[in-house]
């Protein structure tokens, strides 16, 4: 990847994120760029190649900052706590219809995003709840493929307007109660502990 792709690549993660995927169109991402729309096609064939790249570019980065977390974290809770830090950061201000814009729009991308969440996040919440009962922070009797399967199925969830209007929740407000509520469904005592006295340094 050459710099000035990347260079649209992050600016249109912004406006995509902003704005969602639809809306944005090719001559409005050559204007904010200040280059012609001729040099944005030596780039990228199509609008569906520039949101698949677009969204490909994203999870690589979300997979690599998580990764950091992941080799860096103390312990289980402190990951997910940061981790839900940085995601609530990332994307507090993204326009609810970017989700939609990709199911309907773009399948390609929309079976990107099913991949990340069903593979990636999927892995890494396999891998913290195993972390977490070896630090005796989780508990034993729940089966840990289902609190997985049901924690990505929520990812959606925290972004729909239907369930959380805009003009009443924010991003910000919601992820530190969903994460709280996870924790807190399969922490230890100990673990309930070590939530109580880490969350409001890092959420």
């Amino acid at each position: 990847m050459t710099i000035e792709e990347q260079k649209i690549l992050e600016r249109c993660e912004r406006l995509f994120l902003r704005y969602g995927a639809k809306s944005v169109t090719m001559d409005d991402v050559a204007r904010d760029l200040v280059i012609s729309k001729k040099t944005l096609y030596q780039y990228f064939t199509s609008k569906d190649e520039l949101v698949h790249k677009v969204t490909a570019f994203h999870f690589q980065h979300h997979n690599e900052v998580v990764n950091t977390i992941y080799a860096t974290s103390q312990d289980a809770i402190s990951e997910m706590l940061q981790i839900t830090e940085w995601v609530t950061q990332h994307l507090k201000d993204i326009n609810p219809s970017l989700i939609y814009d990709l199911r309907k729009y773009y399948p390609k991308s929309w079976q990107l995003f099913l991949e990340h969440r069903n593979t990636h996040v999927y892995n890494c919440m396999i891998e913290n709840i195993r972390k977490g009962r070896e630090q005796e922070l989780y508990r034993d009797d729940f089966d840990e493929n289902i609190i997985a399967s049901i924690y990505i199925s929520r990812m959606e969830m925290l972004i729909d307007p239907q369930i959380f209007k805009p003009d009443t929740y924010t991003l910000d407000q919601v992820m530190p109660q969903y994460i709280q509520y996870h924790i807190r469904g399969i922490a230890t005592p100990k673990g309930i502990k070590k939530l109580e006295k880490i969350k409001t340094t890092i959420l």
